[in-house]
């Protein structure tokens, strides 16, 4: 059979080149002892059929001069488009070798060893990752046939060692993790409980050193002795224990100096109105809730407490 005309470049392809039996352009062209030209299929066709030449009508057989040269010189010059769809162009001498070598859409056959399927040569890539006869390498370290790989696994059991193997090695990464973070856990509660007990000691010596201040500053006041490791009954309060309590005349409650602060006090400012047993007349609340001025406390009189 002949290339269609369509393939090529030229569209006004010379007649001499045309097979008058596919009407296309002579591939493998055979000259018949009528003179005239054939494709070498079209040829075997008509041949099997007994049909003589569609030009002269004469029986059909084969010359046994050879072409001229020139001619197929001139056949072999012509531009032909890859009509397996690549679209590059080539002379069409060099077509067989460019499906043989280049073309992507010609058909190659696979490099696996006896496989015999004809693919596309783009689709080469992908079918040697799926093939049957590809090689691969069992678990085991042999290298076989796909084809051959779940046969010889049952046959030698790789599967089941190699499983076995696996479950003693994440037994030992298991274990060996669980080491890590025990380690890593006593190393941690290690920290915070140091930085705990260093937070405890700095608030003692913190509360130690505020208390031996406010003794001193209080008045009357006097440090009492050095602690010489004997306990005290807790029913007898010695002196350095006791305060003075103030009486405050604004909120009436008792006081002693130390606590005295700006916010120590409230009291209503007034006028106080006999409604619901007092009632403030600069916030409207009674006299019995928080007050609506604040301060410090006044004292009025002096009175002993131990605190």
């Amino acid at each position: 059979m002949g290339l269609n005309v369509k393939h090529f470049e030229d569209d006004n392809i010379a007649s001499k080149f045309i097979c008058s039996h596919c009407h296309g352009v002579f591939v493998d062209p055979v000259f018949c002892k009528c003179g005239h030209v054939l494709c070498w299929v079209c040829f075997k066709r008509r041949k099997k059929r007994k049909l003589n030449c569609l030009v002269c009508s004469e029986e059909l057989s084969v010359s046994s001069e050879a072409l001229e040269g020139e001619w197929l010189k001139d056949l072999g010059w012509l531009k032909v488009i890859c009509p397996k769809g690549c679209k590059e162009v080539v002379s069409f001498e060099l077509l067989t070798q460019h499906f043989e070598d280049k073309c992507e859409f010609a058909l190659t056959s696979c490099t696996s060893n006896s496989c015999s399927k004809k693919i596309r040569r783009i689709d080469l890539p992908d079918h040697l990752t799926k093939c049957d006869f590809r090689m691969v390498s069992c678990c085991c370290g042999v290298q076989i046939r796909y084809l051959d790989l779940r046969q010889h696994q049952l046959a030698q059991k790789c599967v089941i060692k190699e499983n076995l193997q696996m479950i003693v090695r994440k037994r030992r990464e298991m274990e060996q993790a669980i080491k890590d973070h025990r380690l890593s856990m006593q190393k941690q509660f290690f920290e915070e409980e140091c930085q705990h007990r260093r937070m405890l000691k700095s608030k003692q010596g913190s509360l130690r050193l505020t208390t031996a201040m406010s003794v001193r500053s209080e008045p009357g006041l006097r440090p009492g002795p050095k602690d010489t490791g004997t306990v005290r009954s807790s029913h007898s309060a010695p002196e350095s224990l006791q305060r003075t309590a103030l009486s405050c005349q604004q909120c009436g409650k008792l006081f002693s100096r130390r606590n005295n602060h700006e916010r120590a006090c409230t009291w209503h400012f007034g006028p106080i109105a006999d409604v619901f047993g007092g009632m403030c007349q600069a916030c409207g609340n009674l006299t019995n809730t928080e007050g609506c001025v604040v301060g410090f406390h006044e004292p009025v009189s002096k009175t002993t407490a131990v605190i």
